[in-house]
């Protein structure tokens, strides 16, 4: 008891003082598949550091299915997977988000017939299981990617819908109702929202790519509107697909800028309250036919981030993770499973009980080459 005493003090007193101890390193933690064909995991909601989702969708051996929604949980311990009812007979989860434990949101896109349209899909979590919710109907073919919540009554979904052009999407939960909100639109024929975060009711941001102008597309709520904010042009084209407020003057928005071709390298944006623009984001490789890319983006603070994605220089696909201190970003080694592709997609951070703990979970997916199929990989770091 003394020593654990004289531990928590002494860290105590060296986070007082300005010391920042470094992450003990990512490693691989079992991370279990719902079915033997395709399982992939895609975005993460942490409530806190023993109660962590990730979803995604698996390949279903039901012959009568095709994808399902996947649900892995952390319980501090282990992940394990948490099986549901089929939601259609097609149907995949991009984004997760939550308020408690008992309040969690996950949203993606559900196909009821074969041949039919998808339409959006989102589902709830009130701590004993996963129901799907009511949206306001559309004849569109409509994708949910992401979803922030402020409070109970105050939830932002976003995504795409296509009539003959593909189109950016938003709809909002006001504790009654789902309804869709109108987007200014940003031209051309093929504009999608990939990321929400949420700073207050009157302080929501969306991203995702605008082809018209061919870089990041930014869409900003007031509490009134929607409007559209310019993004920087980055490449030849540019993407966004995740993002991190740590205050409203202080959003990091990630992603990729095509470099050469079908090649990209890692893209990372800062928002100072007045206009964004690119900050240095280093990659794994140089040249003209390497790839550096980031998928997702989440942190402690302004000076404590971490973003997460993929690279290849040769051969195949592998983990990429980076962290901000305050300063610079810069890659941290990170480790693959078998000797396929390895990618990660979506990144959390969460607060341990003991004081000055920190815990980094990121997932994604690895290539198993013996059963030649997507496989779900979780990696963990934590600080001290």
């Amino acid at each position: 008891m003394k020593q654990t005493f004289a531990f928590i003090t002494t860290l105590a007193l060296l986070l007082t003082l300005g010391f920042k101890a470094e992450a003990a390193g990512w490693y691989i933690v079992s991370s279990p598949n719902a079915d033997t064909y395709e399982n992939v995991l895609l975005a993460q909601y942490a409530a806190n550091s023993s109660d962590i989702w990730a979803v995604g969708y698996y390949h279903s051996a039901d012959p009568g299915l095709q994808n399902q929604p996947l649900f892995n949980h952390w319980n501090g311990i282990a992940w394990s997977n948490v099986s549901t009812s089929a939601f259609g007979i097609n149907s995949d989860l991009f984004g997760i988000g939550g308020i408690a434990s008992n309040d969690v949101w996950a949203a993606g896109a559900v196909q009821a017939t074969v041949g039919g349209p998808f339409a959006s899909l989102v589902l709830h979590w009130n701590g004993t299981s996963w129901a799907e919710v009511s949206l306001p109907s559309s004849s569109n073919y409509e994708v949910l990617r992401a979803i922030a919540e402020i409070r109970s009554d105050d939830i932002w979904t976003v995504g795409w819908y296509n009539d003959t052009a593909t189109h950016p999407l938003a709809i909002h939960w006001d504790g009654t109702q789902w309804k869709r909100v109108t987007l200014p639109n940003p031209g051309g024929n093929n504009s999608w929202l990939s990321t929400v975060t949420a700073i207050a009711s009157n302080d929501v941001w969306a991203f995702g790519s605008d082809s018209n102008l061919l870089r990041g597309l930014a869409y900003h709520w007031n509490g009134f509107s929607w409007s559209q904010v310019s993004m920087p042009a980055v490449g030849q084209s540019s993407s966004i697909s995740g993002a991190y407020a740590a205050a409203s003057n202080k959003i990091w928005a990630v992603g990729s800028y095509q470099h050469d071709g079908t090649y990209w390298y890692t893209m990372i944006l800062f928002w100072n309250g007045l206009y964004w623009s690119q900050v240095t984001s280093p990659n794994q490789c140089t040249g003209s036919t390497a790839s550096s890319l980031l998928y997702a983006v989440a942190g402690f603070s302004s000076s404590d981030i971490w973003a997460v994605g993929n690279y290849y220089c040769s051969g195949t696909n592998q983990t990429l993770t980076m962290h901000f201190d305050g300063f610079s970003w810069k890659i941290v080694a990170s480790p693959n499973t078998g000797s396929g592709d390895n990618q990660l997609y979506s990144v959390s951070t969460s607060r341990g009980s003991q004081v000055g703990l920190q815990w980094m979970n990121a997932v994604g997916v690895y290539f198993d080459t013996t059963t030649t199929e997507f496989r779900t990989l979780a990696l963990q770091n934590h600080n001290p």
